[in-house]
């Protein structure tokens, strides 16, 4: 109980630190102990994870370039995954007014594009090799981010400045969440392969907590202008959005560097760094 409370109270901790950073400040010591409190217990969990006999997570695969081109590539699609989405419903609801229901449904064609398209990815990968597939889902993701931070008015335009935006981010979805799962446990031994899902299904799961925190952080103080805005019956058009933007912005730089980590790092291993993974 004490080996896996360390992994989750640190990534806890830096989740906590960044999200709070708004209300307690980038230089308050609650918010720096924080995140260094959460830094350490992982350091610690991954000390004992290198020492035990019967580890949580089985650090020996990171040994494997692929592995760790799956797994930086993971925390990072994640992050910006979730920021993305997170955004894309701040501003459908707190921006243009939609309800909760009409929001879903404006962003429907994304999910909807990324079902179609995922199905193809693994024959992509197959034939033109993971981390070409991932490099191009993400190219896509961030032109459609950045798409998103640059065009979108303030005043509702859906059709024009939305709906194109859901179709290129969901086609870059749909390349590169099929493509992360395969990539991670591509070359492995069938004795590895629930250990190396487990691995990248764990910083997956990071990443999304940590992208959601840092996109939140950045944006309060938009949303916060926008609510008072509604709340004395102001305009929203005329209120500064600058900080969901540049929220936008950095998912969009977050998932070019996941497609830049796999086109650096993914390479297929040889018999004797898998036998070394193993601890043959």
């Amino acid at each position: 109980m004490l080996f896996r409370s360390l992994g989750f109270s640190g990534v806890a901790l830096v989740v906590l630190g960044i999200s709070q950073s708004e209300v307690w400040g980038w230089a308050d010591r609650a918010t720096i102990g924080s995140i260094v409190a959460g830094v350490v217990l992982c350091l610690a969990f991954a000390r004992r994870c290198h020492e035990s006999a019967n580890p949580i997570l089985d650090l020996k695969l990171f040994r494997l370039r692929f592995v760790v081109a799956a797994n930086v590539a993971g925390v990072l699609f994640s992050m910006g995954f979730i920021g993305m989405w997170l955004l894309n419903t701040f501003w459908l609801q707190a921006v243009w007014g939609y309800s909760v229901a009409l929001s879903g449904l404006a962003t429907m064609p994304g999910p909807a594009s990324a079902a179609f398209i995922a199905p193809f990815a693994g024959k992509y990968a197959d034939r033109f090799g993971h981390s070409r597939v991932l490099f191009v889902g993400s190219l896509l993701l961030g032109t459609g981010t950045v798409g998103l931070a640059l065009t979108i008015p303030s005043t509702p335009s859906y059709v024009l400045h939305y709906l194109p935006w859901m179709f290129v981010t969901g086609t870059g979805v749909g390349l590169s969440i099929s493509t992360l799962s395969s990539s991670a446990t591509a070359f492995l031994k069938p004795t590895q392969l629930a250990m190396g899902s487990a691995l990248n299904n764990t910083f997956r799961q990071v990443g999304t907590a940590l992208g959601a925190a840092l996109s939140l952080a950045i944006a309060a103080p938009t949303l916060a202008r926008v609510e008072v805005a509604r709340r004395a019956g102001e305009s929203v058009a005329d209120v500064s959005t600058r900080e969901l933007h540049g929220a936008w912005l950095m998912n969009a730089g977050i998932y070019l560097a996941a497609g830049l980590a796999m086109l650096a790092i993914f390479k297929r291993p040889t018999e004797s760094q898998m036998a070394d993974a193993r601890g043959d």
